[in-house]
């Protein structure tokens, strides 16, 4: 699974860009959460998508499961968590709307890859969330690094579902 940005997946699948109203560096899926200042930024979804969170910050979505990250020294390196390896859901996804749908979640990933919480943030259509879910759960990853040292932190992935009846 590669991160993508909302943007680039309507346009790869020939969907039409509605106006975009707010500044897309803001958006859920372009922040770097092993930074501290980005826990407490709003959820931002795209304009039009339905919001799973309205109002709320990844900080308070995950809440104490998600300890503040230590401050990065002076010159160090900091690496974001990220996929290694995607696991699609295993046999039908039944009741999958027909409807392509894009589907943007959060997983808290520990400081040895493991997911602890997946959260829906936003999504283009109803009906996908369940198996962002199970996308987001069973898949396999590799934790942030901070101070050259694994921390607990959050991933964002923009997952594209073409539809199918189930």
């Amino acid at each position: 699974m590669r991160v993508l940005h909302v943007a680039a997946v309507l346009a790869s699948c020939g969907m039409p860009m509605p106006a975009i109203a707010q500044d897309e560096a803001t958006w859920a899926s372009r922040l770097d959460y092993t930074l501290n200042e980005s826990r407490d930024k709003p959820i931002i979804c795209k304009q039009g998508d339905i919001e799973r969170h309205a109002g709320q910050t990844l900080a308070q979505v995950f809440a104490e499961k998600w300890p503040v990250q230590p401050e990065p020294l002076p010159g160090s390196e900091r690496v974001q968590a990220q996929a290694t390896r995607a696991i699609r859901p295993r046999g039908a996804m039944r009741g999958m709307p027909v409807q392509p749908g894009i589907v943007v979640f959060a997983v808290l990933v520990d400081e040895n890859g493991e997911p602890v919480q997946a959260e829906v943030l936003c999504a283009s259509t109803e009906g996908y969330d369940k198996y962002a879910m199970r996308i987001a759960l069973q898949s396999q990853y590799k934790p942030a690094f901070v101070n050259g040292k694994p921390v607990t932190s959050v991933v964002v992935h923009v997952q594209k579902f073409a539809g199918g009846a189930g």
